[in-house]
């Protein structure tokens, strides 16, 4: 019998003619990636050049001279070594998709029928045994600080790798009824010993005549049981595997209100048990004490939801959500169905955690929630597209995290390998998993609200180091909640407040809230709420970087490392990363524009175009930005435009509200420069500047507000991008409204005197500006022109 079990085998030729090619097929008009390596630091180098040379001897990769290049990102392993991993995020977007239907999983199943002996392999580096289609090489190419390099085999990481192994291996086993196939899941069924063991050496010789490897450590020889595709296989017996639903048959049993809360507040989700949860309900609301007919309630709600009639088989042709959660000593997750309004579990998952991940920040706890939930539903999700639900505001808030990059890294290259659009689910809508994931210790539920009220941190002072250390000095506390954790750090800013009366000033209460001079002093646990809110939120986020995030934050907020908390809160957004864009640098000095004389007199004008079309059948986007304040404003429209269209957007949308401007800059687009167009500016004595036709990037501003709205496009219509032009509205807000780096103040403020209404959070600032009388209105907007204008002078 031939036990093909191999360290490595080289590329494929030309000799195995059944053996299929991967290629990759580029939508039409769409440019290849051409980026720049990423810096690898000293100490990765030599790991790089040692796996660089240990693909080359393999014939897995070869020297190219491609005119495409992706970047290289050096992965640390668990044992300490190094994985590399090609980042092809650009490639894919331009790769047209190949869907290739996955097997059901019933089909196979429905193969076992009197089977009584089985075995099962998993198959080893699976992609690398695929080549590559020759003409298609060059596209695979990558590039590091040493050289470029493209891959003969199929590499991880391309769109369509799935759907091309998953073809091949139902071809490869189509004619052999005793073997089910699922990705490279392989299932051997016999009824006989010496059956099987002719089934065995027909599956190894296919095997090893297509040079694939098996994992040792993975395959289990001709037992009478064996798990395969989340169920039990045995004779004359299917079964769900019993951890599908352990994360709900070992909930323990409640010894709070609390806990049963959260255990009532899972089971209510799916309306069905409002009768058998009476007694809890009781329990809760502490007319009776914990008794026996809790304990009964408790045991049938667990077994109603782990029933057959809640708890159904995978289908890959449905539509699944993975909704995903973590807590400091768990993480857990359930897969559901999705058909029409119905909802129906497929299976639960959770895992307490080791010592050392207990320690992880908030959101690399986030994000590892994912990749186990992830590895433990990898044979029913790997292939299939789903929608990933998770509470991930922590996967903004990294804190005091050595190489954070490392793992985040580590854990985004394996969510790499899947199809899913990602949803953000607020944490109250996350009952279920919130409450699987903290079933195995008692914690407080995640507060965050639809708006920021201090009034209700009020409770949470007397836990928080600085906090409690500012009230007790001041004397509106006499004792505090400290945990032990906490201690230290409590017990410095008492010291501090104590001793230092520069910085005991800060502090003030009114109405019961702590004031950090007119700032709101936040405790730590509600920090990643003001974040998110000023990062992550449509309306006041829009994810920018750290200097604009914090410039929205610290006028009006307060508490210990509020930068440094943003900057890696911010490093470690799920969707910045996905949304991030590779930019090469302009070649060569921008020309300055003379410094604009006010609101609205100087603009720039430009299009942003190459989007598909919308549902609304828009086409391009007219940039117009003001000059002086930044404000822009995005307009859609469809295709194609000519100088009749521009000019009358510009009446409708420009001049309408804020008057014929004094200059109008542009690049040398044909509509700017046609008869018409200049006819009509010169009769409204408008002034046109325009670009070297060398040097387009003269009119920096527009090209920093394109990229910008290019950014915030990705991120808004992730999920939606038939509908980009409705987006629009919202992102022209957040972006007016965010201050700027060189402004120190956002165009909202600077166009109009005062920043927009947050009903998140209403200032007292911003009622103010709003109720200036006349006079006053005018010497505030004069102050900030003359600011903004010295600004503008200096940068």
């Amino acid at each position: 019998m031939r036990v093909p079990f191999r360290m490595a085998c080289p590329p494929r030729t030309s000799n195995h003619s059944n053996i299929p090619t991967h290629s990759i097929e580029i939508k039409p008009d769409t440019r290849l990636p051409q980026l720049q390596p990423y810096r690898v630091i000293p100490k990765m180098e030599r790991e790089l050049n040692d796996i660089i040379d240990d693909l080359l001897e393999k014939g897995f990769i070869s020297l190219s001279r491609s005119s495409c290049s992706s970047p290289v990102v050096m992965v640390e392993k668990k044992d300490g070594t190094y994985r590399l991993c090609v980042d092809y995020r650009a490639l894919n977007k331009a790769t047209i998709s190949d869907p290739f239907p996955l097997p059901r999983i019933d089909s196979p199943l429905s193969r076992v029928g009197n089977a009584k002996i089985f075995t099962t392999l998993e198959l080893h580096s699976c992609y690398h045994q695929i080549p590559m289609h020759e003409p298609d090489k060059f596209k695979t190419a990558f590039v590091t600080p040493n050289g470029k390099y493209e891959y003969n085999v199929m590499p991880f990481g391309l769109v369509n790798a799935p759907s091309t192994f998953a073809r091949y291996m139902a071809d490869l086993f189509r004619d052999l009824k005793f073997v089910a196939v699922y990705l490279d899941d392989i299932l051997i069924i016999s009824e006989t010993a010496e059956e099987h063991w002719q089934h065995l050496d027909m599956v190894l010789g296919r095997l090893e005549q297509d040079g694939l490897i098996a994992k040792k450590k993975k395959c289990h020889f001709a037992t009478t049981e064996v798990e395969f595709l989340g169920y039990n296989i045995g004779v004359n017996k299917i079964a769900p595997l019993v951890h599908k639903c352990d994360a709900i048959a070992k909930f323990p049993v409640p010894s709070t209100v609390k806990e049963a809360q959260r255990f009532l507040g899972m089971i209510n989700y799916y309306r069905r048990c409002s009768q058998m949860s009476k007694p809890i309900q009781d329990f809760i609301t502490q007319k009776v004490v914990w008794s026996s007919h809790q304990d009964t309630a408790f045991n049938r709600l667990k077994e109603t939801l782990t029933s057959p009639t809640i708890l159904v088989p995978f289908q890959p042709n449905a539509s699944y959500k993975l909704t995903t959660d973590a807590s400091k000593d768990g993480v857990g997750a359930v897969l559901e169905e999705v058909s029409g309004t119905s909802i129906v579990s497929v299976g639960y998952f959770s895992k307490s955690l080791p010592g050392a991940q207990k320690n992880y920040p908030a959101g690399e706890l986030e994000l590892l929630g994912i990749t186990e939930a992830l590895r433990h539903f990898r044979y029913l999700l790997h292939g299939t597209h789903f929608t990933l639900r998770t509470d991930h505001i922590s996967l903004l808030s990294l804190q005091n995290t050595k190489e954070p990059a490392q793992r985040v890294q580590r854990w985004l290259d394996e969510l790499s390998e899947y199809e899913f659009t990602l949803e953000y689910l607020a944490n109250p809508r996350n009952v279920v998993v919130d409450a699987i994931s903290r079933a195995v210790y008692t914690a407080t539920p995640n507060t965050l609200t639809t708006k920021i009220d201090p009034s209700k941190w009020i409770d949470d002072y007397r836990s928080d180091p600085l906090c409690a250390g500012a009230l007790l000095f001041l004397g509106e506390i006499g004792s505090t909640d400290m945990t032990k954790e906490n201690s230290s750090a409590f017990h410095k800013y008492q010291k501090k407040v104590r001793l230092s009366q520069q910085f005991r000033k800060h502090f003030s209460v009114t109405a019961g809230i702590l004031y950090y001079d007119t700032r709101l002093a936040v405790p730590l646990l509600h920090s990643p709420d003001i974040i998110f809110y000023y990062h992550n939120h449509n309306f006041y986020g829009g994810h920018f970087g750290t200097n604009p995030t914090v410039a929205k934050i610290i006028p009006l907020y307060y508490w210990p490392h509020l930068t440094q908390n943003v900057k890696t809160y911010i490093r470690s957004c799920l969707q910045c990363q996905l949304a991030k864009s590779h930019r090469p640098k302009t070649q060569g000095l921008l020309q300055p524009l003379p410094i604009p004389e006010g609101r609205w007199m100087d603009i720039s004008l430009d299009f942003a175009s190459g989007f598909s079309l919308s549902y609304s059948q828009n086409g391009i986007i007219l940039i117009v930005v003001d000059r002086f304040s930044k404000r822009a404003h995005f307009i859609p429209t469809k295709k194609p435009l000519d100088s009749a269209g521009v000019i009358n957007l510009l009446f409708r949308h420009i001049f309408a509200y804020h008057g014929f401007p004094r200059t109008i800059t542009s690049d040398r687009d044909i509509r700017m420069t046609s008869f018409l167009y200049r006819e009509l500016t010169d009769r409204l004595g408008i002034k046109l500047t325009m670009s070297s036709a060398n040097h387009p990037q003269t009119d920096g501003q527009s090209e920093r507000t394109i990229q910008t709205l290019n950014r915030l496009l990705r991120t808004y219509t992730a999920r939606d991008h038939g509908n980009w032009d409705k987006y629009l509205p919202q992102i022209e807000f957040v972006y007016n409204s965010t201050p700027t780096r060189t402004l120190g103040k956002s165009p909202f403020e600077i166009d109009l005197g005062y920043q927009p209404n947050e009903p998140i959070l209403r200032t007292d600032n911003e009622i103010n500006a709003r109720n200036f009388n006349d006079v006053d209105m005018t010497k505030h907007l004069k102050a900030i022109s003359i600011q903004t204008k010295e600004v503008l002078e200096q940068a």
